[in-house]
């Protein structure tokens, strides 16, 4: 089955690039998108991730603005939150979750691993984990690579987190997937990669970069403002 992607761009964080290209770029300042990404699907309402508002952002300590609201996003594509069935969780930051708690009925589907951390996470990182509300989610638990719904599956990219996946999309233009981990499209040039800025695992980090890289027909880099100005994708 051949889908389409809405990014829904709820807020905009403002942060040093070197955030998102490792040992590269520190001191140039971007705005970089928190996004919801709505997976038309003919009976099953999915998006990939939740976002979260600049406010629930600022709590966490970044310079954030609004772009709508979560309400705003999902009424773009004739919803409302209480119709959302499926969150697929690339990982469990709070720029990624926050939202979740506003789809009642919907359940989030996170990778064991990712969940197990993020409910204990390692004292290095624990501000970038809203434990208390992970804890009050509902959840289905994957275990390595998955399908979702037809011509929708979720691959094990680790190295962001210990439990971040991408979400593989069949379009009529090929496969797009949608990085599990925060980067940009200067990540993923012709000739290299370069990994995030933020990880758990370095090495880890640059296998999940190559492998979407070489899998992707389209990639779709998380945090990347040029495509995150597209209606849909393809």
């Amino acid at each position: 089955m051949k889908h389409e992607i809405y990014p829904l761009t709820i807020s905009e964080i403002t942060v040093d690039k070197g955030y998102m290209t490792y040992l590269k770029n520190y001191g140039e300042k971007i705005k970089v998108p928190v996004n919801v990404w709505y997976i038309e699907c003919p009976e099953t309402h999915i998006i990939v991730d939740a976002a979260a508002s600049a406010k629930e952002i600022g709590k966490y300590g970044r310079i954030s603005e609004d772009v709508m609201s979560f309400e705003d996003a999902l009424n773009e594509v004739g919803l409302v939150p209480s119709d959302i069935d499926i969150i697929v969780s690339t990982h469990l930051h709070y720029d990624h979750i926050l939202n979740a708690v506003e789809c009642k009925k919907a359940r989030v589907f996170v990778q064991e691993k990712e969940l197990q951390f993020a409910l204990n996470p390692h004292p290095v990182v624990r501000d970038s984990y809203p434990t208390p509300v992970i804890k009050n989610l509902k959840y289905n638990i994957l275990r390595g690579n998955q399908k979702i719904v037809d011509g929708v599956e979720v691959i094990l990219t680790p190295g962001h987190t210990p439990g971040s996946q991408s979400i593989c999309v069949e379009t009529s233009k090929g496969l797009a997937i949608i990085t599990g981990f925060c980067c940009i499209k200067d990540n993923f040039t012709d000739s290299q990669i370069s990994i995030p800025g933020i990880h758990y695992s370095v090495a880890d980090a640059f296998e999940s970069s190559m492998r979407v890289k070489l899998m992707a027909d389209i990639l779709i880099p998380l945090h990347d403002p040029e495509i995150s100005k597209k209606k849909r994708i393809p």
